[in-house]
């Protein structure tokens, strides 16, 4: 009988049985679809992740007890971490080919969350700075919002790093609370210009804009310095 290697992996928790399950196995090569998704069901995991190694990193697949699924992201993490933990492997980060495209993983992320957040808030406050001489050409406006997109997307990635670290044993409510959060700061910005674009001009929205994003760049980088990632983490794990 061959034999398969598999682990119970949980992610976002630093203790057992906390965060989302989900299991992983280490394959030589590819099984049939069945057979995998017969082992999905024995597991009765949420996920199983399955991995294969290949030449340029690893080739990844993801089932439910039922149908084989295009993304999952908790058993993209378990399977990272038993690639990095139990099979040694010695880079920073790896890559999955998957489904739906090429996936990195990296273990340093979180050491850098502090960082790439400001930094993305500084790359916000240049933003809304440059909107009124950006506005004179379309090309100048398309690049900028390349730019911003990029800054929302790593402020997002970044905080959500934070929440999970900060509080690894309740995922599901911190997560809710940082989206509450999040949609409430979206809908003050909106409120804010559709206020100055009614009773002053939307050529000045972008510099009134400019001050919470001052504010914010300032605040984080004090906070951040103040009161590193790694101490916080430290204390929420001992609570």
């Amino acid at each position: 009988m061959h034999e398969i290697d598999f682990y119970l992996v949980d992610a976002f928790s630093q203790q057992a049985f906390g965060g989302n399950a989900a299991a992983v196995c280490i394959l030589d090569d590819w099984l049939p679809d069945e057979t995998m998704q017969k082992m999905a069901q024995q597991h009765n995991q949420s996920e199983t992740a399955f991995i294969v190694k290949q030449q340029s990193g690893f080739a990844l697949r993801w089932f439910t007890s039922r149908i084989e699924v295009n993304l999952c992201g908790h058993a993209t993490l378990a399977a990272a971490h038993v690639i990095f933990n139990h099979l040694h492997y010695p880079d920073e980060r790896l890559h999955f080919d998957t489904l739906s495209g090429r996936l990195t993983v990296s273990r340093s992320g979180n050491k850098h969350a502090s960082g790439l957040v400001s930094s993305a808030i500084g790359l916000l406050l240049a933003c809304l700075l440059l909107l009124m001489p950006a506005s004179q050409d379309a090309s100048h406006l398309a690049v900028l919002s390349v730019f911003w997109g990029i800054a929302i997307m790593v402020i997002g990635l970044g905080m959500q790093v934070k929440v999970l670290a900060l509080a690894p044993d309740a995922t599901d409510v911190a997560m809710s609370l940082f989206s509450g959060i999040f949609n409430i700061g979206i809908g003050a910005g909106a409120l804010l210009g559709s206020q100055i674009s009614t009773h002053f001009s939307m050529s000045v929205i972008g510099y009134v804009g400019a001050v919470p994003a001052l504010a914010a760049f300032i605040w984080s980088v004090v906070i951040f310095r103040r009161w590193p990632a790694t101490s916080l983490e430290e204390q929420a794990h001992q609570h």
